[in-house]
């Protein structure tokens, strides 16, 4: 029995769905024209599927320079075509991580 192949505009109407799944994160002011992995650990995961670098953001919420810098970065038509390449993770507050690994150069925000 002969499988029929699925259409690639349907193929690509599913790839998209499952992407959004894996990628469900808030853009908390940062752009709605980026995709945002839910979490750390979920773009770490998906990074590591796809062999794609990760670009992390972390930031506050009271911030002054934080709140400065969100239009520029979502504005950015440079920075929405490099996101392509990286997966984007976006952590505010409390889900600042606690390691190092994140602040090589300090714990200064934003970052």
């Amino acid at each position: 029995m002969a499988t029929a192949k699925l259409p690639k505009a349907l193929f690509g109407l599913i790839f998209t769905k499952v992407s959004c799944f894996a990628f469900s994160g808030k853009d908390n002011g940062f752009g709605t024209s980026y995709v945002w992995a839910g979490s750390l650990e979920s773009g770490l995961q998906i990074a590591s599927q796809h062999q794609k670098p990760v670009m992390v953001i972390i930031h506050k919420s009271w911030c002054t320079a934080c709140k400065n810098l969100k239009p520029k970065f979502a504005d950015s038509a440079e920075i929405q075509s490099l996101s392509k390449h990286f997966v984007m993770v976006n952590l505010i507050d409390n889900e600042e991580p606690k390691s190092n690994t994140f602040a090589p150069d300090g714990n200064y925000i934003p970052r």
